[in-house]
């Protein structure tokens, strides 16, 4: 999967919109792994193109974690994400500008707003237990980080082998295809 930094940022900052501006980027991080898990239950796809990770407090979007992360010890070079979205030392981020929608479909952003209305009102830790009772592909990893597969996450959600299947040959067909806009 190519990670899209642009729908990526996108999605973030609709969140972030949703709460009002600002939100823990550990909530942040949280919500949308949960809606990648779901548009992948629904779509085969996710939503943000983010790598997936277990960490110790729950499943995260792992690029879009470093974009936050980068962001709070400012050496963030120029991107569309320190455009919209900027990291706090109070472990927040903040909506700076609003990248709008264009990247997101109507159902994606129908998603986004159902995750939000389900768990927008959770805090951080609310959010992290839940995920570790209810992702049975999130695995401590301890002090460190652990990839989750697609694969990982459509098998936790019921996907059929041929659904995994699909969906993995639509990632390669991706991959492919941004491999042949390089060159």
């Amino acid at each position: 999967m190519i990670f899209e930094e642009a729908k990526a940022t996108q999605a973030a900052a609709m969140l972030v919109r949703l709460a009002g501006g600002e939100m823990n980027y550990m909530a942040l991080v949280i919500h949308l792994y949960k809606i990648d898990r779901e548009a992948l239950r629904q779509w085969g796809v996710t939503v943000t193109t983010d790598r997936h990770v277990a960490m110790a407090h729950g499943p995260v979007t792992s690029n879009i974690y470093d974009l936050i992360k980068r962001g709070l010890g400012g050496s963030i070079s120029p991107s569309l994400w320190a455009t919209h979205i900027k990291s706090r030392g109070d472990y927040k981020v903040g909506l700076a500008s609003d990248p709008g929608t264009s990247e997101l479909s109507r159902a994606e952003i129908r998603l986004i707003e159902q995750v939000f209305a389900a768990d927008g009102e959770k805090d951080r830790y609310e959010l992290r237990d839940t995920a570790h009772r209810e992702f049975s592909e999130w695995r401590d990893p301890g002090k460190s980080s652990a990839p989750i597969s697609l694969t990982e996450i459509l098998a936790a959600v019921g996907a059929s082998e041929d659904e995994v299947a699909h969906a993995e040959n639509s990632i390669d067909v991706q991959r492919s295809l941004h491999s042949l806009s390089r060159r």
